[in-house]
Formats: C-alpha cells, structure tokens, sequence
C-alpha cells in the first residue's frame, strides 16, 4: 500500500503546521494545495516540506475563487502521478486521534478500489478538551470518510454549477464505517474550537454564496450553514486522554487564536456590495 493524503489549504496558519505533520505520521505521503494563502501558511508548508523530504508535493493556486471540487481533483492527480494506491482526506483543522495511529494504517489497507472508510469525527466545542457529545448533526452521529482506495472511477467534479462540498470523491463503490460506539477517538475536528473563527467562517461561507450564486434563495444559503453555530441541545464530553497523546512535541505548530482571515473577506464584500445585498442570510459577523 502507498497511502497518500490529500489536503487542500487557504490562510490555514492556525492549524496546518499541527495536521500536516500529523498527517505524516501515518500517511507515507502528502499532496497539499495552497489556495491563494495571504498569510503565514506558504511558509509554513515550506517548512514542512524541508522537514519531509521527498514526502510532501506542494501545489499552487493563486485564483482566490473557491473551486473545492477542481482543487480536490488537482491533489488527487498529483498522488495518482506518486503511485498511490489509498489516499487520506486531510482537512488543514483535522488531527486524527493519536490512538489511532497505530490502527488506521491497518484498515486503509483492507480497502478495494473505491471504497472508503468512515470513522467518528469528534467536532471539538470551544476548546481543544471537549468534544460535542449530543445526538445533533455534529455530536455522536458525526462521521468523516477519511480514506478510499484509489480506482479508476474515483474523481471530483462539479455537480450542476455548484463545486463544493462532496468531501469523499464520485465513483467510491462502497463504505467500510466505525461509529463511535465502536472507536474510541477518531478525527478531532478542530473547526470548533475557537468560536469566534468558526462564526466567521460559516459567516464567509454565506456572504461568499451569496455573491457567487445569486440564483440561490438566502434563506436557503442561511439554512444551510446556520446549523453549525447552533447550540441547541448542547452536550459535550471531555476527550480521552490518548487522543493527545504523543503529540506534545508539535503542539506548539497550532495557534487557534489567529484572526480570522474570513472577517476581512467579508468587510471586503460588503464594501462591494452593500451591506443590504446580504440581508436575510445569518451572518454571526457582520462588519461595524
């Protein structure tokens, strides 16, 4: 098995320098795409390509439009053209717990071509200790595909003029899934855990549609992403004590404290726009 992971990145300088070198701990290689980042990420890729050598494929975007499915597509192609025969789907706020490491390589290689495996994703709320634990979209139910066997049918593309957010490629033939009932751990999801960057990015999510698709109802853009930010029936649990552990050397690569880079965007669109061309979305951030 050649096990590949796929990571598509933009102004990622909170977390990446922490999953990337994780990613690597478990993936033989790593295919990122830096999607016109403005802040420190180039140079930390940079860093970890130095530290990886001959491990780490860095690919360049600089078109600022969010083409999730072409960019997917871009990494996939640079790890078919390493010889992979699994890929790992990496999001730059994804750590996969550190009990895991040892268990995952194992399991990645029992899949077929096209087939993709699902384990828990544990969305982290408001820190880096507690994950959301409830029966809501993001708590227990919460699942990810974190890998697929590679096959010839495997791509990403857009679907009817809309290129985001089909995480696992088309073409996968079948599912090999781990609830949480049955792991312990899983992908920490880190995209919760600073509440003020997780507003502004579902903020961005909304406003960015808004311009891009103005076909689309707001109050349909406002349903789709007001579901993250959502507390209703709140429950969390504290993270296990082995999903951190053996990453104490390279905590100090993540600094969820970042300002997020989305609250400038979203300035930025509203001073070409209006501030009345978004009215109806749900926008946590607005600009003053």
């Amino acid at each position: 098995m050649k096990l590949v992971g796929l990571m598509t990145v933009r102004n990622e300088a909170a977390f990446v320098g922490l999953s990337a070198r994780v990613a690597l701990r478990w993936c033989d290689g790593l295919v990122i795409l830096d999607h016109a980042s403005t802040d420190a990420t180039p140079g930390i890729l940079a860093r970890i390509a130095g530290e990886f050598p001959g491990r780490v494929t860095l690919l360049h975007e600089p078109d600022s439009t969010w083409q999730e499915m072409s960019h997917r597509q871009r990494t996939l192609g640079a790890a078919r053209d390493l010889g992979a025969t699994h890929c790992a789907i990496i999001d730059a706020d994804e750590v996969l717990t550190a009990n895991m490491l040892d268990w995952i390589r194992g399991e990645v290689a029992t899949l077929q071509p096209g087939q993709i495996l699902q384990i828990p994703m544990r969305n982290m709320w408001r820190s880096l200790d507690r994950y959301r634990s409830d029966r809501s979209p993001f708590g227990n139910m919460a699942i990810t595909t974190v890998a697929f066997g590679v096959s010839a049918e495997t791509a990403w593309h857009d679907q009817s003029g809309y290129p985001h957010h089909h995480r696992e490629p088309y073409g996968a033939r079948g599912a090999r899934r781990f609830y949480w009932q049955q792991v312990d751990g899983g992908v920490m999801h880190l995209q919760f855990s600073n509440w003020r960057r997780l507003v502004a990015k579902q903020s961005w999510y909304q406003a960015m549609e808004a311009v891009r698709f103005p076909w689309k109802l707001k109050t349909e853009i406002a349903a789709t992403y007001s579901q993250a930010m959502s507390e209703a029936g709140l429950e969390t649990a504290a993270a296990g004590v082995s999903w951190w552990a053996g990453y104490s050397d390279i905590m100090h690569h993540l600094n969820i404290d970042i300002e997020p880079w989305h609250e400038r965007e979203i300035t930025r669109m509203f001073a070409d726009h209006g501030a009345a061309f978004f009215d109806g979305l749900n926008m946590g951030y607005r600009p003053a």
